[in-house]
């Protein structure tokens, strides 16, 4: 129950603490700050206005446990990666790499030490980076290769891949081993292409191919409206027929 004395108290020992913790982030010792930085006595905003972590490395990994710790404190740290295997680490910091263009490794590690990350969310960062490092020609592969990559996302790289090579089979300059290497394809829509491509360019491509292409088993893109297998045979009955 409160009482005029007991508030006079508490406003007193507030004041002590305030005290105290300014001296402490000007002049406190590193046990001192790492066990500020540790509690709920001080806000990020004090943290940097004192200028920490002033080249403390126990500071600056106390600052990364901060469940306020930001993004670019984090990307510029130099224990950002020694804290990725961590469980005691914030969610809310794992969250936070995982939104700042994680490596692949760094998606691995934390989804292996982590429990509070959704499957979705590391799907999500894994399907993203490996759309940034196709971008750059860079280690995409590395990104499919992860655990974390969900089956859905998966199948949307198949699907982004298959217009790809539609896209390669239209041209007309497109080179014939190219077209050859996809004529039996799994995925109806590309062996069309290839067989259509066959068709109008006139290329000599041995009529076994043409048959493999007709007879072997090929699927459709997943919720098609224009399913392409009644298509492909048919394209390749007339090629065959012409010859």
């Amino acid at each position: 129950m409160s009482t005029p004395e007991l508030d006079a108290v508490q406003a007193i020992d507030a004041v002590l603490i305030d005290v105290d913790k300014d001296r402490i982030l000007r002049h406190g010792s590193t046990a001192e700050l790492v066990a500020l930085v540790a509690s709920d006595a001080v806000t990020w905003a004090e943290l940097v206005d004192a200028g920490l972590p002033r080249g403390d490395l126990q500071v600056e990994l106390a600052m990364l446990y901060r469940a306020d710790c930001p993004q670019a404190f984090l990307r510029e740290s130099d224990f950002r990666s020694n804290v990725l295997d961590d469980p005691r680490l914030p969610v809310t910091t794992a969250r936070a790499i995982l939104a700042d263009k994680p490596m692949a490794m760094e998606i691995r590690r934390l989804g292996a030490a982590r429990a509070d990350l959704t499957r979705m969310e590391l799907s999500r960062a894994a399907y993203d980076g490996f759309k940034r490092a196709r971008w750059r020609g860079l280690g995409a592969e590395m990104y499919l290769a992860l655990a974390q990559f969900g089956a859905g996302h998966l199948r949307i790289v198949v699907e982004d891949h298959e217009r790809e090579v539609v896209g390669m089979l239209r041209n007309p300059i497109c080179p014939e081993p190219i077209v050859l290497e996809h004529v039996m394809s799994r995925r109806a829509r590309v062996r069309y292409f290839a067989l259509k491509a066959i068709q109008e360019r006139d290329l000599a491509i041995d009529s076994t191919w043409i048959r493999g292409a007709r007879d072997l088993p090929m699927s459709e893109r997943r919720n098609t409206t224009t399913p392409y297998t009644a298509r492909v045979k048919k394209l390749a009955d007339e090629i065959l027929e012409a010859r």
